[in-house]
């Protein structure tokens, strides 16, 4: 959620700053987006690499670029001032999220060391960490943490820790189903660090150096498709020069050759395989995280996890040597900082240049060749594995067995988080953030939920039930922005929602999106006037009539509102015939239409045009008897409601009572933001003269 907004803004500012030929508005312009977004969520707890970051940001603004700006001296004062205000809240916060992350690595580490003698031993001491986020707000006594009763009889593995942590944040979710938006806010913000601190816990660490010559730990994140093949390592969002891809491309190489002549197993030295760093940032200059994505390459193809306390910095090259490094003793610094690691692995050429009096807070390990490497890095873990191919290799020269040779179908990306499935609680948060913005339109609330439901499944999981639950939530997500007026945003959502569903070969929920598409484009038209839009929203209204078929559950509830729709685009080009044909159309559809909300606010439309013709008694017979209606009861329906009583009494020459429907409709708009509502009743004052309420 804001994590990723967080990584977002820093990814953009990286690039910017990168980019060839930036003027010096370019960086301030988005400086000043991360001080407004930090700004704006200063009681977020947010990872401690990225309030890192963006203590350097703001330092580096400050001291280099903020006094070439064209400021007089008392706004430069007061900038330089808010700037060490916000200055001085990151690094407590900072501090915080270093003494969090912490805690919640030792929670895990004590799981897999069997440090924990009872599940409820690890809910307690989650809760004691979680109250750190809530200050005064308390903490759910939820019911269903009485389910973690089990023993705890031996060391957790990597993915028993994940499914640990998915059932805790199943309980979150029951959780916000009847919480506070504060406590909600909470919970979540208590997840995501959990997530993150899980994410980073179970990969491989580099240590580099950054422009400043401060070494730092740098989590790393590899990915090996065996069945795909790529030119290069690719690395994900992140820039790298000419001399760390060659670097990068032969440690690829050197693994797989290592991974042939130890086990047999025959990887193309093409294998597409991915890199990704912690850090939101673009670009990177390093050749030491070499040695480290080539023990991870042979450790995703082995299926053996990581050692979680060994960082790892050094080169290799074609022949298998592990090449001298710069900057190792401010890497070692920062190793020593670090009371998670308690072993470095550097090269040795490194390791004999090394004051023979220097003391140590962690064992530093010195490597000469890649299988040497590989051996320190993964240990008794290594060892078993191979123990395992030999067998296996020894049995096929006995029998003669014309079999593949032992390798794993399928193999899994140990650094890939376990799927999570989709559960009937994901499910009723979906339903209850539906209710939540429709009945009572606290939007804000919504948001918050749905954006939750899609942080827990990611983009590469194609399973149907993700891609629904993705598709609906996305769906309701695009309507939320669609009624406050945000209509990029609403477009965005439809639009990834569309291509989910596509993707599913489900026409009935396709036509239904590109239904809400044409909406956009509608307001879009109203918004700035032009055909343009309203061409593009006639356009997919006729898309999704094309998919429609009788067969369909929802077909007459879809075709009805296809009519409604187009009835009423015409109607907002003028065209008063079409669109009072088309919505008598509509009405001739629909069934149950007491309780069908289309059908309701289809009647709405057709009496706004039915005010545009002159036909008044009739719009007031339907708009009268749509303000009785039950399913119109949510504060966008009554402003809608309110609007066309008001048109009708200005139309009518009644100005006084057009007046007091128009005050209606301006009161709603402000206590629920209702932009779009607010637009329209300036357009309907406009039209019969009304300077102001």
């Amino acid at each position: 959620m804001h994590f990723v907004e967080f990584s977002e803004i820093l990814y953009r500012l990286h690039k910017t700053l990168n980019a060839p030929g930036v003027s010096s508005e370019q960086p301030a312009e988005c400086v000043n987006e991360l001080f407004l977004f930090l700004n704006t969520h200063q009681h977020y707890q947010f990872p401690e690499r990225y309030l890192q970051q963006a203590i350097q940001i703001f330092q580096w603004y400050l001291e280099y670029l903020l006094p070439e700006e064209q400021y007089d001296e008392a706004a430069l004062h007061i900038i330089t001032e808010d700037y060490h205000v916000i200055l001085g809240t990151l690094h407590k916060s900072s501090d915080r999220s270093r003494h969090i992350e912490r805690r919640i690595s030792l929670i895990i580490q004590r799981l897999r060391e069997r440090d924990f003698s009872h599940e409820q031993e690890v809910i307690e001491a989650l809760l004691h960490v979680a109250q750190d986020f809530s200050g005064d707000i308390p903490l759910p006594q939820h019911p269903s943490f009485r389910s973690f009763r089990k023993r705890i009889r031996e060391g957790f593995k990597r993915n028993q820790v994940l499914s640990f942590f998915d059932r805790v944040f199943s309980v979150f979710h029951k959780e916000i189903l009847h919480s506070s938006p504060a406590l909600v806010q909470v919970l979540l913000n208590f997840q995501e660090c959990c997530e993150d601190t899980l994410q980073t816990y179970f990969q491989g660490k580099a240590v580099l150096v950054d422009l400043t010559r401060q070494g730092f730990i740098m989590p790393m994140h590899v990915v090996v498709e065996r069945d795909k093949t790529s030119e290069h390592v690719e690395y994900s969002r992140h820039d790298v020069d000419e001399r760390m891809q060659s670097s990068s491309d032969t440690a690829r190489t050197l693994a797989c050759q290592y991974l042939q002549t130890t086990c047999g197993q025959v990887i193309e030295d093409t294998v597409r395989t991915s890199c990704r760093f912690s850090f939101p940032a673009v670009g990177y200059r390093d050749t030491s995280a070499s040695l480290l994505l080539a023990l991870q390459i042979v450790g995703n193809i082995l299926d053996i996890e990581p050692p979680l306390a060994t960082a790892v910095t050094g080169e290799v090259d074609s022949d298998g040597n592990v090449l001298r490094v710069g900057w190792v003793q401010e890497k070692i610094s920062a190793v020593e900082a670090d009371d998670t690691i308690d072993r470095f692995l550097i090269p040795a050429v490194n390791y004999s240049r090394l004051p023979a009096d220097m003391t140590s807070g962690v064992t530093v390990v010195p490597v000469r060749s890649f299988p040497e490497a590989v051996e320190q890095y993964y240990g008794q873990s290594l060892q078993k594995t191979l123990k395992r191919y030999s067998r296996r290799q020894a049995l096929k020269s006995i029998t003669g067995l014309v079999t593949a040779p032992f390798l794993y179908s399928g193999v899994r990306n140990v650094f890939t988080r376990v799927k999570p499935p989709v559960t009937e609680c994901d499910w009723r948060l979906l339903s209850s953030a539906r209710d939540l913005y429709q009945q009572e339109s606290h939007y804000q609330h919504a948001v918050v939920i749905l954006s939750s439901i899609l942080e827990r499944f990611s983009r590469e999981d194609t399973s149907t039930d993700a891609l629904r639950i993705q598709a609906f939530a996305l769906g309701q997500l695009g309507v939320i922005h669609l009624q406050q007026q945000h209509l990029q945003e609403s477009l965005q959502a439809f639009r990834r929602a569309e291509s989910f569903w596509k993707a599913l070969h489900d026409d009935e929920h396709r036509a239904d999106l590109l239904l809400r598409i044409g909406e956009v484009y509608r307001y879009s038209s109203l918004a700035d006037g032009t055909s343009s839009n309203g061409r593009m929203g006639l356009q997919a209204y006729q898309q999704a009539h094309t998919l429609l078929k009788p067969s369909m559950p929802l077909y007459t509830r879809l075709h009805g509102k296809y009519h409604a729709l187009t009835g009423y685009l015409h109607y907002w080009n003028g065209e008063y015939a079409l669109a009072e044909q088309f919505g008598r159309q509509a009405l001739r559809i629909f069934d149950e239409p007491e309780s069908n909300w289309t059908y309701q606010t289809a009647r709405q439309h057709l009496s706004r045009t039915l005010i545009r013709t002159g036909q008044h008694d009739e719009a007031y017979d339907i708009l009268e008897s749509t303000s009785q209606a039950a399913i119109l009861q949510g504060p966008h329906d009554r402003a809608r409601t309110a609007l066309a009583l008001s048109e009708l009494s200005f139309a009518g020459e009644d100005y006084d009572k057009g007046m007091e429907y128009a005050a209606k409709v301006r009161q709603l708009c402000e206590d629920f933001s209702l932009q779009g509502q607010q637009r329209i009743l300036q357009q309907t004052l406009q039209r019969y003269g009304v300077v102001e309420l």
